[in-house]
């Protein structure tokens, strides 16, 4: 599996009813791209739509590379009945993806409990599938998840140890973490390991770098698409699909221009 083809492919057995299906009725169901077009979610119905030359619905979803991938896990979840064994390792191909992100984060990615997230996660840890992460994200808050705290840096001071252990106790368990004001006055060391480091920002000149050669490939991608065989006959239905898009766009690029002109 790559990129957001997070589950198996359909077996023979409902690829050919989801074909049949689309052959008769189209697609009903859009599929989910990303900002730069890469499927998120529909990757058979697309198969089938552009084997066929049949429309396929899209919509946009925005979000880092990690959240389109939850949501690709969110959305394919919903429709798939996995046994113990699928949805173990479906569990393991999230981690395996983003394993960097809190044991939380993948229980709700794929409808599992913590508790076997952390299983499947002490599993790929061992055979090396996986690396240990000590800090783990969860992107919800931006913090630090607690589980991974506990772990954190060994020169915080036993009696501090104690207490944030007693205090997080079976936290990940809970929707929300419990409320904890320590007894007396902790070390500077422990305050710490609770502050979650302000993540680093790129140079904007990098940012910018990369964003005009993202624009630079999304309209070799337009021309190309308007070269297609096809386009000419399919006008109508592909206007309602680009024009708002490339009327914000142009509006957009129209208005940076000018400020970069210094007008």
């Amino acid at each position: 599996m790559s990129g957001y083809q997070v589950m198996p492919r359909l077996s023979a057995d409902e690829y050919a009813d989801l074909e049949s299906d689309i052959v008769a009725h189209g697609v009903m169901v859009p599929i989910t791209v990303s900002a730069d077009g890469v499927i998120v979610d529909g990757h058979h119905r697309d198969e089938i739509a552009r084997k066929h030359d049949l429309h396929c619905p899209r919509v946009t979803a925005d979000g880092s590379e990690s959240e389109l991938r939850g949501l690709a896990f969110s959305l394919n979840l919903n429709r798939r009945h996995l046994n113990r064994e699928q949805r173990r390792e479906l569990i393991a191909e999230s981690l395996r993806s983003d394993p960097q992100l809190s044991n939380r984060e993948h229980a709700r990615r794929t409808g599992a409990s913590d508790k076997t997230v952390g299983s499947v996660r002490d599993d790929l840890v061992e055979s090396a599938e996986i690396p240990h992460f000590s800090e783990r994200i969860d992107p919800r808050t931006g913090n630090l998840s607690q589980a991974a705290e506990r772990h954190r840096a060994t020169s915080i001071p036993q009696s501090d140890l104690d207490a944030l252990n007693a205090a997080t106790e079976d936290q990940d368990d809970d929707p929300e973490p419990p409320h904890w004001e320590p007894a007396g006055q902790m070390s500077p060391a422990a305050t710490q390991a609770l502050t979650p480091e302000k993540p680093k920002r790129t140079p904007i000149t990098d940012d910018a770098n990369r964003i005009g050669w993202e624009i630079r490939k999304t309209t070799e991608k337009l021309d190309r698409l308007t070269e297609d065989d096809r386009w000419t006959r399919n006008t109508e239905k592909v206007t309602p699909l680009l024009r708002g898009h490339l009327q914000e766009a142009i509006s957009t690029y129209t208005r940076i221009l000018a400020e970069l002109e210094g007008k």
